[in-house]
């Protein structure tokens, strides 16, 4: 079997296959199943945000290097004509517009504020992996310290899971709308140099 995309939609089909029908004859063990797949679900999360994020880090280096390229070029482009170097002043604002336009690439693609963004939200989320991984040792402990709160404990434990899941998934849909909004901002951005350059201001 192939291996599944961190972000296949797969990973949910395979989540409800393994908790829909456990067997809550054993409720310890059913909950420690719900927990590992709840676990497992936000695993492939920070797979997916290393991963994506390693790819915005390369994305971001080469349009900064393009950037600061060029934009050095263009400054320096007038002053070598001045110096009666080369002939090149011309090109200053030629050079200085390509490195505009690295710029607003990397706002397109999320470069630079993406790589943040990710390195953010993945940390954030391998935070509450561990937090809550500790958390859920001491719930088993107490669990078997103290059998007269057996049900009390269990919904304790039911109601961790819950919460966990939609800390996680919270943070996850604030960083995509977060991420949306920074789109959105930067297409405006982009439209704006587009007419201004077309209407030669």
């Amino acid at each position: 079997m192939a291996k599944m995309k961190t972000e296949d939609p797969e990973r949910i089909k395979v989540f409800l296959e393994k908790t829909t029908s456990l067997d809550w004859s054993s409720p310890k063990e059913a909950l420690s199943t719900l927990k590992s797949e709840a676990f497992e679900l936000l695993n492939h999360e920070v797979a997916y945000y290393y991963r994506i994020r390693q790819n915005k880090k390369s994305i971001s280096g080469y349009l900064r290097f393009g950037m600061l390229l060029f934009g050095t070029l263009g400054i320096l482009a007038p002053l070598a004509e001045a110096a009666k170097l080369y002939e090149v002043g011309n090109y200053g604002y030629l050079l200085l517009a390509i490195s505009g336009a690295f710029l607003t690439a990397n706002n397109l693609f999320g470069g630079t504020t993406g790589h943040a963004r990710f390195i953010t939200t993945q940390l954030q989320l391998e935070k509450i992996i561990a937090v809550s991984t500790v958390k859920w040792n001491e719930l088993e402990h107490k669990l078997d310290q103290d059998a007269d709160k057996t049900s009390e404990i269990e919904l304790e434990m039911f109601q961790f899971i819950i919460s966990t899941l939609d800390e996680a998934y919270l943070l996850i849909i604030d960083e995509t709308n977060e991420w949306n909004e920074s789109l959105n901002a930067a297409l405006a951005d982009f439209e704006k140099r587009y007419k201004k350059s077309k209407n030669g201001k």
